[in-house]
This record gives C-alpha cells, sequence and structure tokens, in this order.
C-alpha cells in the first residue's frame, strides 16, 4: 500500500512492522522509503492512519476487487517470509514474522504466535529485533492486540479441554 501510494517499488519501503496477526496493527513509526525516515515524509502521519485502515480491511478489499479469494495475496506473502527466513533480510533491515513470543521482547505475554520485527541471518536463523522505541499510542495499541489474542488462546484451550473428556 505504501509502495503504491508513492508510486515506488516494494523494494523501496522498508522496515513497516505489523504487529500480532492479522494486519491489527500495521506499524510505519520506523519504516524506511527510499532510504527516508517515514517521519519525515511530508503528511506521513495522514498516511499512517490511512495505511493501517487499508491493512485491517485488505482481505476484503482484494475479494471484493477480484471477486475472489485473497489467497495469492497470502501466498505471496508466505514466499516473501520464506525467502526471507531462508536467504536473510538486508543490511539495517528488519521484516515482521509470526515467532513465538517467549523471547521477552517489547514484554509481549509468553506462548503466543505474534507477529513481531525479526532480522533473519539466513539458512532458518533469525531474532528478534529489539531495538524500536515504541509511542505510547503504539504501545497501548500493542497492549489491546495482545489481550486479543489472549483471549484467542485461552477460547482454544478451553475448547480443547472441554473435547479431550
Amino acid at each position: 500500500q505504501i509502495a503504491h501510494h508513492f508510486v515506488l517499488s516494494v523494494n523501496d519501503v522498508r522496515n513497516v512492522v505489523v504487529w500480532g496477526c492479522h494486519a491489527k496493527f500495521p506499524d510505519v513509526d520506523h519504516a524506511v522509503i527510499k532510504g527516508k525516515p517515514f517521519s519525515e515524509i511530508p503528511g506521513g502521519n495522514r498516511l499512517n492512519d490511512l495505511f493501517r485502515k487499508e491493512m485491517q480491511t485488505r482481505g476484503a478489499s482484494i475479494v471484493k476487487a477480484r471477486k475472489a479469494s485473497s489467497a495469492m495475496s497470502t501466498a505471496r506473502a508466505i514466499v516473501d517470509h520464506l525467502k526471507d527466513l531462508h536467504l536473510g533480510t538486508r543490511v539495517g533491515e528488519f521484516v515482521s514474522m509470526g515467532v513465538w513470543s517467549d523471547h521477552g521482547a517489547y514484554s509481549i505475554a509468553d506462548s503466543l504466535v505474534f507477529s513481531v520485527p525479526v532480522v533473519c541471518q539466513g539458512g532458518g536463523k533469525y531474532h528478534v529485533y529489539k531495538g524500536l522505541s515504541l509511542s505510547v499510542a503504539s504501545q497501548e495499541k500493542l497492549r489491546q492486540v495482545e489481550a486479543e489474542m489472549l483471549a484467542d488462546r485461552d477460547l482454544a484451550r478451553q475448547c480443547i479441554v472441554s473435547n479431550a473428556g
């Protein structure tokens, strides 16, 4: 969406974070566009709000526009994900990846698969990028997404327990 807005290649946009899952909290505060921090882009705050709204309704928009499933978009994302994981990210770049949350970064509760910024070294190895400072608003949104995911996890556990016996 950002590359499209600026009529750029997606390779010109780096370090966008999608926290949690299903684009519930896309975060461009640390994004870099053609080497320039997003915060220095004129109208960036307005674009950030627009981007978040677009990301949160992206699946439905794809289905409406194509009159078909968003499966191809998902497939492309999987390919990009695997490429980063196995070939590595570029120097100075991090990507969002759903990983087990027992890493302690960003005070995210344990035992969740939670999308966070990671640096991929290649060969299937990665580490969580822990150096981002989050605004108060971003911290609040992160806690909200975390609470939703904890509720989902707890519901899944209840279903498993009630169906086990």
